[in-house]
């Protein structure tokens, strides 16, 4: 009958990831954690699951390394390869700022229709990305969807109260994850002219 298995040493490592050992199974590699080239991991620590490996980010596809087996006494002649297969998951747009309204600006009349800009995010995973425009203050709580552009018109002032103060943020959406601004930004209305008394928006 053959010997039991004592341990294996890595005899190439993995491309595009990281092969390492959890020692406290939290997923994640701690100091001390990563396995080097000819590194060796005990069979107790592999019936443990604690060989793992983690993929470099936003990599999919296959990659494999070599390895010997050790009986305690002696290697095994040949190497042996082990195969992983790391399958694509949908990665979130990344983060992205407001432009315009500047924070706190104050808006009148001149300045509508009134062009509403944000960066773009960027996408890993080149997901066609859509936005949702928020915009809340005094009577007015609305969100603007499916935008397709970093930019969006708004024609009429009437919408906004006189002398009122409103919140804007923007989302951005992939098909499976939406991400929201990194801030949101306030501004003021003021409509020269115009007698509080009357103003009925």
């Amino acid at each position: 009958p053959g010997n039991n298995l004592n341990s294996v040493i890595i005899n190439s490592l993995p491309s595009n990831g990281t092969l390492f050992k959890d020692l406290n199974a939290n997923n994640s590699i701690d100091a001390g954690e990563t396995i080097s080239l000819f590194g060796t991991i005990s069979a107790s620590d592999i019936g443990s699951n604690y060989l793992k490996f983690i993929p470099g980010l936003n990599y999919n596809g296959t990659t494999s390394f070599l390895f010997k087996v050790s009986d305690g006494s002696l290697y095994s002649l040949i190497n042996y390869t082990f195969d992983l297969i790391v399958n694509p998951v949908n990665d979130a747009p990344s983060d992205f700022n407001l432009i315009y309204p500047l924070n706190n600006v104050i808006l009148s009349e001149i300045n509508f229709p009134l062009t509403v800009e944000w960066e773009e995010p960027t996408d890993p995973d080149l997901d066609n990305i859509t936005y949702k425009l928020y915009i809340a203050g005094n009577n007015l709580d609305t969100v603007i969807q499916s935008i397709a552009e970093t930019t969006f018109v708004i024609d009429n002032v009437e919408m906004f109260s006189n002398n009122s103060t409103y919140s804007w943020h923007i989302t951005a959406n992939d098909g499976l994850i939406e991400k929201s601004s990194g801030d949101t930004f306030t501004f003021n209305v003021i409509r020269t002219g115009i007698n509080d008394e009357y103003c009925t928006n």
